[in-house]
């Protein structure tokens, strides 16, 4: 599910809100899937994203992540 969420992003068939805490919770998951500690949470949008992605593959619908 890691190195499916950047393909899906890329591809367009996910894409992020314009949204400051998401990406930088999402950039705070390192390649170990170590998710560092900020004020603004540890990695959360990273995973509850990167959890759906596998029900998205069977899928061909877009779908824009919230929150």
């Amino acid at each position: 599910m890691a190195t499916a969420l950047p393909d899906q992003v890329k591809h367009g068939s996910v894409k992020l809100l314009d949204d400051p805490r998401q990406t930088n919770q999402m950039l705070a998951v390192n390649n170990n899937l170590q998710a560092l500690e900020s004020p603004q949470g540890h990695g959360v949008s990273f995973w509850s994203v990167a959890m759906a992605l596998p029900e998205r593959e069977e899928s061909q619908e877009t779908f824009v992540v919230v929150g």
